[in-house]
């Protein structure tokens, strides 16, 4: 009795076991964007698993991105690859599309429109994506007769008309 019992405990934990192994699910984002100057960090679920586990990272293109042993995605170009999730010791896995792009900028001025009297500077500001961008800026205009500008921004109107100021 005590023999039959223990194949029966046997049977049983065997078939709870591999029940739970073919419901495993790794839960994760369809798609991943990164922006090419930023790190991120995949969030991953697993659910149906007894016990404790590993997930392995990889990518199917070191050239657009690595990821760490704890999930962490560092893009290294713009452009797509895989990223394959699995549970260490099991035919558990998935692929994530990931794609590095670069990050889109929104140019604008402080002020749009700009009237400036003979012999009167006024200074500019370039804005990207709403924050004043202080640094690395080069100022020109088609025309040194109507307007000059400095360095720093500064425009001093020389003479009445109109005039476009360039900040790359």
């Amino acid at each position: 009795m005590k023999k039959l019992l223990k194949v029966f405990l046997l049977l049983f934990v065997f078939l709870v076991g591999c029940g739970v192994e073919n419901n495993i699910k790794i839960i994760v984002e369809e798609e991943i964007e990164v922006f090419i100057d930023e790190e991120y960090s995949v969030e991953v679920e697993v659910e149906n698993y007894v016990g404790d586990y590993k997930l392995l990272y990889s990518s199917s293109n070191l050239d657009v991105f690595v990821v760490e042993s704890d999930g962490v995605i560092s893009p290294v170009s713009i452009g797509s690859a895989i990223l394959t999730i699995e549970v260490e010791n099991s035919d558990v896995k998935t692929d994530v599309n990931v794609t590095i792009k670069e990050r889109e900028l929104e140019l604008s001025f402080l002020n749009t429109v700009f009237i400036i009297t003979q012999g009167e500077s006024l200074p500019l500001q370039l804005l990207a994506n709403g924050e004043v961008v202080d640094e690395d800026i080069t100022w020109s205009t088609p025309s040194t007769n109507i307007i000059e500008v400095d360095e720093t921004g500064n425009v001093r109107g020389l003479n009445p008309s109109k005039e476009t100021v360039k900040a790359t």
